[in-house]
């Protein structure tokens, strides 16, 4: 037995002479004085407080076109969001509604700024957890907080950031629970932080095997423990099921925006499935799939954080070395939240509105591999000291303040560039909608970049309640038909398919002596020719077959709108967002105006109101088209 024991240490004694950065930080400092463990918790609080003053300077203080306009509406009045219903994060933003922040969609913003904020702090304790070096974690978690994706997305409502933050609590959790597997505590709280994960985005159950593999590193702590294994599933099961409880009790206020109608069980189960949205897909549209997994992983690979990367890297070596079980389960996560998924998700990155919706799924791969960076900050001081004869003590906090001065470089170039404080345009463009739309009216609405900012001002702000808005993309769903009667008595709705090209046609006609407006033209409808449009403004009236338009009058009225409007500039917009369709809209208003000279025959005036188009969006392709054809006429 003791020649064994001797044999067991001198297989050993190597690693013992020269451990892994990991583990010399762990043997150095196991638990911490209570000095310690305070310098670490303000430390945390530190740089969370740092990353969130910047957010908060950098936030919108309006609407920003996406997700955004319908969680800020659900939010402040009671409803229902899209698929599979985000009751974790409507509950906390109901919560923020309350708060005297200022304009309203600012306090509905700060839930990502403080929930970024958040995965700042804890990122930090993950990489102090790790090397036992404050000012490399931090500086680590600081390259995290000012990388231009993790900060653009922590300025405007979405679920993502607070996806973020319950994946790093599972494994910051997992981590603790890895240096002592004998304590209880740390496994339950992953657990429920993974359910309520489940509950806010379910892309968390992508993590499934990195997570997995840090239990499996500690599988014979694990052994007779089958009991506590199953409490631990049991609370992630009712972190995840107990948020859905707020769905019904929303639906139940029958609010402007209210998916689904949820009635009974079953509704809030299709909710939590996405059955209605295209269960599996992440985007049901066909006109947006399409691409390869190819493209996706070169969009994604133009959207990482570059510092970041770089520190994680050089982390992958004193990770290998010392603490291999979290560098799995790091390749584990990055691969499936990253190529996996990409290569899985049927997006068309060449089309501006599926890379809109997918960028923001490359925020999950990066907080994959944070836990790396500040292995990387500690490693390259190592790697500076092996190259030095006498290395000065100092060493570690100049390569700490180095990558601090990276981060203020990423503070630096990005700032401008992320700043949406003063971005006013998805709720310009709503309110010049309904300044353009004629009393009483019916506005028959496609487009989220449309029809939600227009539900905000009219469900919060109570603009123009004498204007009904009918979206169009779900009309044809018996739920949206419900509340749709319920809160417009007096609107007929027939018996109808309305997603048939006529389907519109029998709408218009079963509700005679209203006046309807398109807010764009309608790919796959027809109205048989019993009605026509032209444009005013920002909407196109529907008239009669027969009805004579007066062009000198329609141009003076086309004159006086554009005037009134709130047009944005080219280079004010954020062209990678829906922002950039907004701007389309605008330059249409001249664009119809052209087209209807031109079918006029009156070609000089044409080419003045094409020219004026591309004067609001250069790369208008209609507008392009018309000039071409009215040159030399």
């Amino acid at each position: 037995m003791a020649r064994t024991r001797t044999r067991r240490r001198d297989r050993q004694a190597p690693k013992q002479r020269a451990p892994a950065a990991p583990e010399r930080a762990r043997r150095a400092a196991p638990a911490g004085s209570q000095r310690e463990r305070w310098t670490r918790w303000l430390a945390a609080v530190g740089v969370g407080l740092i990353a969130f003053t910047v957010y908060v300077l950098t936030a919108a203080h309006d609407l920003f076109p996406g997700d955004g306009p319908e969680f800020t509406t659900v939010m402040l009045t009671g409803g229902v969001a899209h698929p599979p219903g985000y009751p974790l994060l409507s509950m906390i933003g109901t919560l923020f509604g309350v708060l005297p922040l200022g304009p309203l969609p600012f306090r509905i913003n700060l839930v990502s700024a403080a929930a970024h904020a958040a995965t700042v702090s804890v990122v930090f304790l993950i990489g102090e957890r790790l090397t036992r070096s404050v000012l490399a974690s931090a500086a680590a978690a600081l390259v995290v907080a000012f990388g231009r994706l993790f900060w653009s997305w922590s300025l405007v409502i979405e679920a993502f950031p607070l996806n973020d933050l319950l994946v790093a609590l599972v494994l910051y959790f997992l981590i603790v629970w890895h240096e002592r597997p004998m304590m209880r505590w740390p496994l339950l709280a992953a657990a429920i932080c993974f359910g309520l994960g489940v509950a806010n985005h379910q892309t968390i159950t992508l993590l499934i095997p990195g997570f997995a593999w840090i239990l499996y590193d500690r599988r014979r702590e694990l052994r007779g423990r089958a009991t506590f294994m199953w409490q631990a599933v049991g609370a992630s099961v009712l972190a995840a099921v107990i948020p859905y409880v707020y769905i019904p009790i929303a639906a139940a206020n029958h609010a402007v925006l209210n998916w689904g109608g949820i009635q009974t069980p079953v509704d809030v189960v299709r909710q939590f499935l996405r059955l209605d949205y295209g269960t599996g897909q992440l985007i049901p549209n066909a006109q947006y799939q399409g691409g390869t997994g190819i493209e996706r992983l070169q969009d994604f690979a133009t959207h990482i954080n570059p510092a970041l990367a770089v520190l994680a890297v050089l982390g992958v070596i004193p990770a290998w070395r010392g603490a291999r079980w979290l560098l799995w389960s790091c390749a584990l996560n990055f691969f499936f939240a990253g190529p996996a998924f990409l290569s899985y998700a049927n997006a068309n990155v060449a089309d501006l509105t599926a890379r809109f919706v997918l960028v923001r799924f490359y925020l999950l791969p990066q907080i994959a591999i944070a836990p790396l960076a500040a292995l990387g900050v500690v490693f390259a001081a190592e790697l500076i000291r092996r190259r030095i004869r006498v290395a000065p003590a100092w060493l570690p906090h100049a390569i700490a303040a180095a990558t601090f001065a990276l981060a203020a470089i990423e503070v630096g170039v990005t700032y401008r560039a992320v700043d949406r404080s003063a971005d006013h345009t998805a709720h310009d463009f709503a309110m010049d909608i309904l300044s353009t739309a004629a009393e009483n009216s019916v506005l028959l609405v496609g487009g989220d970049h449309v029809l939600l900012p227009l539900d905000y001002v009219q469900a919060v702000e109570h603009v123009r309640p004498d204007v009904t808005v009918v979206a169009i993309p779900v009309l044809p769903f018996d739920w949206y038909q419900r509340e749709l009667k319920l809160r417009h008595p007096e609107l007929n709705i027939p018996l109808a398919r309305f997603e048939q090209a006529d389907g519109l046609k029998v709408f218009m006609q079963a509700n005679p002596g209203r006046t309807f407006a398109l807010t764009g033209e309608q790919i796959g409808y027809s109205f048989g020719g019993l009605y026509g449009l032209y444009g005013r403004g920002l909407l196109l009236p529907v008239i009669g077959p027969n009805a004579i338009l007066d062009l000198t009058s329609v141009k003076a009225d086309n004159e006086l709108l554009l005037a009134s409007y709130h047009v944005p500039s080219l280079d004010r917009i954020d062209r990678e967002s829906f922002e950039r369709f907004i701007l389309d809209f605008y330059a249409l208003v001249p664009f119809r105006l052209g087209q209807q000279f031109e079918s006029a025959k009156q070609f000089s005036e044409a080419r003045s109101w094409y020219q004026r188009a591309l004067g609001i969006q250069p790369q208008l392709p209609e507008a392009i088209a018309g000039l071409k054809r009215v040159e030399g006429k």
